[in-house]
C-alpha cells in the first residue's frame, strides 16, 4: 500500500521577525561604531605622539652636533614683498627650526636642495627677482613631510598664505601641525629675560645651559592646525586658527606659523584658546607637546594657564610641572 507524503511548506521570516533582526543589527552597529572610532583616534593620536618623539630626538641629535638647539626662525622677511630678495646677513632669510633638523629626520637631500645658507624662504607664489631658482624654491617648500603631519588634524596638506598683502591668488606652503614654543612672546625672549626654547635666530639660539628649570619641565614643540570657518583664506574670525608650516617665515606668512607663544594669563593663548594663533589640536580636550628632554605629554586645555606659561620658559626659576 502506497503512502502519500504530504508537502511541507518552507519556513520563512515574517516581516515582524525581519524588522526585529534589522533593529538588533542597527543597535549592535550603533554600539560598535563609537568603539571603532575611538580605536582609530587612539591610533592616530599615537602616531602624532610618535611624530613629536621623532622631532624631539632630531633636536637632540642637532644639539649634540652644534651645542645649541636650532633657531626658531631666522628673522622675519618684509611682509607681503613676494618679489623681494633677502641678501644675508643684511636681511633675514626666514628659515625655521623644522628645516634645520631635516638631516636628522633623514631628509638630508631636501635640506641640501633647499640650501638654507645662501638661499631664502620665498612666497608660495614668488614674483620678480625672487622667482629665480637661485633665490629659493617655492616648489620644494610644498614638500609634504609625514613627520610634520598629525593624522587627526583635518586641515589641508598645503597651508594657504594669509597676508592680505599677498597676491590675489594666495600661494601655499606645506603644512606642519607642530610649532616651536617661543616662550612668553614671539621673539623668544621677554623683556624680563624669560626665555623659551625657540626664538628669532638673528638674536640668539638656546643651549642646555639656558634651560635651567630642567628639560623635563620645559615645553619644546606643540600642536597646531589650520581651521577656516568662513572660507575666506586671508582673514580670520572667531573659532579659526592659522595653522603652521615647516619651512619657516616667508613674506606671505607670519611668525606664528613657525613658533608660538604661551603668554601669561589673562590671554587668549591657552591651549585650544581664542587666539587664531593658539596651540590647538583636534584631539579631544587638549593637545600634545614634546618637552625639551624628548618626552611627549598630552596637556589638557583646562590646565592652569600660568603653569603652562611657566613651562614654556626654561629659565624663570619656577620649576613647575602639570599632574600626570
Amino acid at each position: 500500500m502506497k503512502r502519500t507524503l504530504g508537502r511541507v511548506s518552507p519556513t520563512a521570516f515574517t516581516l515582524v521577525e525581519l524588522l526585529v533582526v534589522i533593529a538588533i543589527i542597527g543597535v549592535l552597529v550603533g554600539l560598535l561604531l563609537p568603539a571603532v572610532q575611538a580605536a582609530r583616534e587612539a591610533a592616530r593620536r599615537m602616531q602624532c605622539s610618535n611624530n613629536l618623539k621623532q622631532i624631539g630626538l632630531a633636536l637632540h641629535i642637532y644639539l649634540d652636533a652644534h651645542r645649541v638647539f636650532p633657531p626658531g626662525y631666522m628673522g622675519q622677511p618684509p611682509n607681503g614683498q613676494c618679489a623681494n630678495i633677502n641678501i644675508p646677513p643684511a636681511r633675514p632669510q626666514g628659515w625655521g627650526w623644522a628645516v634645520f633638523i631635516l638631516p636628522q629626520l633623514e631628509q638630508g637631500a631636501l635640506y641640501n636642495s633647499l640650501d638654507p645658507g645662501p638661499k631664502q624662504v620665498v612666497c608660495g607664489i614668488p614674483s620678480g627677482a625672487a622667482a629665480s631658482p637661485n633665490v629659493g624654491s617655492a616648489a620644494l617648500q610644498k614638500t609634504i613631510l609625514s613627520t610634520y603631519v598629525c593624522p587627526t588634524a583635518p586641515d589641508k596638506l598645503l597651508n594657504e598664505s594669509r597676508f592680505p598683502a599677498a597676491p590675489a591668488v594666495p600661494g601655499a606652503h606645506a603644512k606642519s601641525n607642530y610649532a616651536g614654543v617661543s616662550g612668553l612672546d614671539f621673539s623668544g625672549i621677554a623683556t624680563n629675560g624669560r626665555r623659551g626654547l625657540f626664538g628669532d635666530g638673528m638674536r640668539y639660539t638656546s643651549a642646555l645651559r639656558d634651560v635651567s628649570d630642567g628639560t623635563t619641565n620645559t615645553l619644546c614643540v606643540g600642536e597646531k592646525y589650520r581651521r577656516d570657518v568662513d572660507g575666506v583664506l586671508q582673514t580670520f574670525g572667531p573659532g579659526e586658527y592659522t595653522g603652521a608650516i615647516w619651512v619657516g617665515v616667508a613674506p606671505d606668512t607670519q611668525i606664528a606659523g613657525t613658533v608660538m607663544q604661551l603668554a601669561l594669563p589673562p590671554s587668549t593663548f591657552a591651549i585650544n584658546g581664542a587666539s587664531i594663533n593658539a596651540f590647538a589640536s583636534k584631539h579631544v580636550g587638549g593637545a600634545q607637546f614634546s618637552l625639551t628632554d624628548g618626552s611627549v605629554r598630552f596637556i589638557s586645555q583646562n590646565a592652569d594657564q600660568k603653569t603652562i606659561a611657566d613651562m614654556g620658559t626654561g629659565n624663570d626659576g619656577e620649576v613647575v610641572s602639570l599632574p600626570e
